[in-house]
């Protein structure tokens, strides 16, 4: 900690070598002055100003949303197990660290985290959606997978006037077994709210009529069929045909989940509290979007150089997140703003990464009982 604090008063003020000394303690007593959602207004700030200026990537029109989930582990202390209950056995007794569950809205045409929530093991992932901060509208699609799978989510989508792909469960609704039965490519079917879907509906002051969703099949490689609804039931603005591709820009969200995990280290705290905790969280993720931001302009570069290259290249973002961890001091506190985003560029297309198309590996589900993995070297 001493030595990172030395390293940032050096880049707030490299010529004065008689400045003053800050400790640890200095650093912890000031952090409990620091609201996380300080963070949250932050992200929000910047990702209007880049959907309103920036060059948001756009798909048939929508932006597009992936939600998924997962958990974190968190150090074992009495503050943080007020907030985040210990993980529990099939028995109910203790074991392991105490887990917390991450909940993330991700851009994946344009690799920007649009909010998280952050909430004990207790609350299911599709409970977590209306936590999220950002404000879900018209002209936005959202991408989920099965766990997602729900009446009331549909309804409270529809809502707000977002469109959505979901994956169903084929086993649970009877007009989902008969849609595979029938081997149909599409079809518009009303779904009706059984008793237990009702229930949860007026608990959220949602209406409880019937509502009209569009069935898509998808038929993998692998033999298995898989069956999204959407809300979007003209085919002539999106062809069934389309809705493999879109729900592949589902596995994006799974990638950052990896990259938040290991290239960013999510789960190395810097403090033992709760509010720590959320402070990381809050503040990694606003870093990141930072991180892509900053990146425009040798995306712009790579994406004209790869017209003579055999290979399509991108940003190697662990170099990339490496670099910012080292020039975003200077950036936000020094004098000499465009000499450190040229330099930044600089480094970011110092080390490219190739794009080899058709690669696939099959998946190891093994598990390892160590924390952080050699292919995944800290960087940040």
């Amino acid at each position: 900690m001493q030595s990172e604090l030395n390293e940032f008063m050096e880049h707030c003020a490299p010529d004065e070598r008689s400045i003053q000394t800050m400790d640890a303690s200095t650093v912890f007593k000031a952090r409990l002055k620091l609201a996380p959602l300080a963070y949250v207004e932050m992200n929000l700030k910047c990702l209007e100003l880049f959907r309103t200026q920036g060059p948001m990537k756009r798909w048939n029109g929508f932006q597009l949303i992936d939600l998924d989930g997962s958990t974190l582990r968190l150090p074992n202390t009495g503050d943080i197990l007020d907030s985040f209950s210990p993980h529990t056995n099939a028995q109910g007794d203790p074991v392991g660290p105490p887990l917390a569950r991450l909940s993330l809205l991700y851009d994946p045409l344009n690799q920007l985290c649009l909010s998280c929530s952050l909430d004990p093991m207790e609350m299911g992932e599709i409970s977590q959606m209306p936590e999220h901060s950002w404000k879900l509208e018209s002209g936005q699609l959202l991408i989920a997978d099965r766990n997602y799978d729900a009446f009331w989510f549909f309804v409270w989508l529809m809502k707000k006037g977002c469109d959505f792909c979901i994956r169903l469960k084929i086993n649970q609704r009877h007009l989902v077994r008969e849609f595979v039965k029938q081997g149909l490519k599409e079809q518009i079917v009303e779904m009706i709210p059984g008793r237990s879907a009702k229930k949860k509906c007026r608990q959220r002051d949602l209406p409880v009529l019937p509502i009209k969703l569009r069935l898509i099949r998808v038929d993998l490689p692998n033999g298995e069929v898989e069956v999204l609804a959407t809300s979007v039931l003209d085919s002539e603005k999106i062809p069934a045909d389309q809705f493999g591709p879109l729900y592949q820009l589902r596995w994006p969200v799974e990638e950052k989940f990896k990259q938040l995990k290991f290239r960013v280290n999510l789960e190395n705290w810097s403090g033992k509290s709760a509010m720590t905790i959320f402070q990381d969280v809050y503040a990694k993720l606003w870093s990141c979007n930072l991180t892509v931001w900053l990146s425009e302009e040798a995306e712009r570069k790579i994406e004209k150089d790869n017209e003579n290259r055999q290979y399509d290249h991108q940003i190697n973002w662990a170099n990339a997140f490496a670099s910012m961890k080292r020039w975003v001091v200077k950036l936000l506190c020094g004098p000499f703003i465009e000499e450190c985003l040229e330099r930044l560029t600089i480094l970011f297309l110092t080390d490219l990464s190739p794009i080899r198309p058709n690669r696939k590996y099959p998946r190891n589900h093994k598990k390892y009982q160590r924390e952080f993995f050699m292919n995944y070297k800290p960087c940040t």
